[in-house]
């Protein structure tokens, strides 16, 4: 320590270290050890069974952002960066599900000159894509003056519309609408083209097409239930 030159080299590094100390973790009992990791308590969510609800009725996207924004709003601290992102990725994904939600509704035209075997549920399926591209306007309006806040702004936001008993349950299924109501219409579309098929060419057809369908499924269920792609899901990485 006999050299001047180490021990400035020293000090200065110190001074660093407490200013990041004093602006980041000020008023903190204990170090954080990345931006995720919760240091302070929090109550956990109440009635997670309505979560479970949720996730099987929007095919698990609820869930994603459910996660999404308990991740950016660790110990209700917001950073700015993290924030633009979630809600540029919320607006990406919404705005996809407008384009498909359209794409729904053009595949409608053949019946325009086919008569529907079930005309209900051909109005169920365009009701589900009206509303997707519905919701994905709305919230895309709503939320795309928003990607630019400042991290106290989006720290107060967040406070604002999360609820003490069910957290971010209710805004991820806001979010995960558009995608769910999408899922639905075009399961729903295609119930109706079977029925279409089944009228026209016979029930053997439609069990082709029925397997066919039911193997994709599997095919995609089987992917998503992969270990590596439920921690993308459900998980949070770490920075």
């Amino acid at each position: 320590m006999n050299n001047g030159h180490t021990t400035w080299i020293i000090a200065r590094l110190w001074s660093l270290i407490n200013s990041n100390r004093c602006l980041t973790f000020y008023g903190e009992e204990h170090a954080r050890l990345s931006r995720n990791q919760s240091i302070l308590w929090d109550p956990k969510q109440k009635h997670p069974w309505i979560s479970t609800i949720m996730n099987y009725l929007t095919f698990n996207t609820s869930e994603v952002h459910r996660a999404r924004l308990e991740d950016v709003f660790v110990d209700h601290m917001v950073y700015a960066d993290r924030w633009a992102q979630l809600v540029g990725k919320s607006l990406k994904q919404w705005r996809a599900s407008a384009s498909g939600a359209f794409i729904g509704l053009m595949l409608h035209l053949p019946f325009l000159v086919l008569n529907s075997p079930c005309p209900p549920l051909l109005v169920v399926s365009t009701a589900l894509f009206g509303s997707a591209l519905g919701s994905s306007v709305l919230l895309d309006h709503t939320y795309e003056a928003m990607e630019g806040l400042s991290a106290a702004d989006a720290m107060n936001y967040l406070e604002t519309i999360q609820s003490p008993v069910y957290r971010f349950q209710f805004t991820g299924l806001a979010f995960s609408l558009p995608k769910a109501l999408l899922l639905w219409g075009y399961l729903v579309l295609l119930a109706d083209y079977l029925l279409l098929v089944a009228n026209y060419q016979g029930l053997g057809m439609v069990a082709g097409l029925a397997v066919l369908c039911f193997f994709i499924v599997l095919v995609l269920a089987s992917t998503v239930r992969a270990p590596w792609c439920r921690q993308n899901i459900s998980g949070i990485q770490m920075v």
